[in-house]
C-alpha cells in the first residue's frame, strides 16, 4: 500500500515550485534559497531538489495561515 502512494506522488523541481506552487510570486532562486536554509521540504539526489505537492501542501497550512507579525517580538 505505501509504494502504491509513493509511484502516485508528483515531484517537482525548484522552477516548478516556483512557477506553479508559488505562482510566479517567488523567484526560483528565492525557492532555492529557503530550500537550502531548511525553511522548505525538499529531497536532495545528486545536485537537484525534489519537492512533494503534499509536502509543500503542508508546510503552507502550517506556515501560511497566520500572520507575519504573530512571531515578533516587542
Amino acid at each position: 500500500m505505501k509504494n502504491e502512494n509513493a509511484a502516485k506522488q508528483q515531484f517537482l523541481k525548484a522552477k516548478d515550485v516556483a512557477q506553479d506552487f508559488f505562482g510566479g510570486t517567488i523567484s526560483y532562486g528565492k525557492v532555492l534559497a529557503m530550500t537550502k536554509a531548511g525553511i522548505l521540504p525538499a529531497k536532495k539526489f545528486g545536485r537537484v531538489y525534489y519537492y512533494t505537492i503534499d509536502a509543500l501542501n503542508n508546510w503552507a497550512e502550517k506556515n501560511m495561515n497566520s500572520p507575519a507579525w504573530k512571531g515578533m517580538s516587542k
